[in-house]
């Protein structure tokens, strides 16, 4: 192993340790779509030709994550719900779709899985790609039918954050798609407003108090 391959594998033990780290904080890393598809890209690009370049990614999965209610819940998800969930990073290149698999919590690779030809390979929705501005709702999953040159055929799923590349666009291996909009309902948008509001209120006093009474203690 030469000093750049060493320094290089403890550049990523070190991410994952901080993902682990992460993990007790925020439940999954990395969570939001740029982070995510930046990582897509730094992981798929070790199986990449050389000229070979990525045109669009995403996230799939092969069931929907499940997360319980409470913390008795959340560990009940982690050892039972999902211990047989897999977790896949496809890439759509100028040449071929890879498909990487991660693990669900930490997006660790554990290898490349699928490697076809992008002529021949094809997306089609299994559901309505539907966009939900609200994910407390819990409906923001969806499901697509991936068909690889060879004739062999793998249900997906994808969540919202993936709808412009999958729901709208299907990697570029399908037809465009019409995105159904969810919409909140007016009285529910207003309470959940003014909701907001209050409590960033209150927690601006209450900071405001503090800092005053410390201030006179002082």
């Amino acid at each position: 192993m030469t000093g750049q391959d060493a320094q290089t594998g403890q550049k990523g033990s070190a991410r994952y340790f901080f993902r682990a780290l992460a993990l007790t904080l925020s439940l999954q890393q990395p969570f939001r779509k740029k982070s995510v598809l930046r990582d897509i890209r730094r992981v798929v690009a070790r199986y990449l030709e050389p000229g070979e370049s990525i045109d669009a990614c995403a996230q799939f999965s092969s069931s929907p994550l499940a997360f319980g209610r409470g913390l008795s819940g959340l560990l009940r998800s982690i050892n039972r719900a999902n211990r047989n969930l897999r977790v896949y990073y496809v890439a759509a290149t100028d040449r071929r779709v890879l498909t990487v698999e991660v693990s669900w919590a930490l997006k660790h690779p554990r290898g490349l899985v699928l490697s076809d030809p992008r002529q021949g390979a094809s997306l089609r929705p299994r559901t309505k790609p539907l966009i939900h501005r609200y994910l407390w709702n819990g409906k923001f999953w969806a499901a697509v039918e991936y068909r690889g040159p060879s004739g062999q055929e793998r249900t997906l799923c994808y969540d919202g954050r993936f709808t412009d590349e999958v729901g709208r666009h299907l990697l570029g291996l399908g037809p465009e798609q019409t995105i159904e909009h969810y919409r909140m309902e007016p009285l529910v948008r207003w309470f959940m407003i003014i909701t907001t509001v209050f409590c960033a209120a209150v927690a601006i006093v209450a900071v405001i108090l503090a800092a005053l009474n410390a201030g006179s203690h002082g």
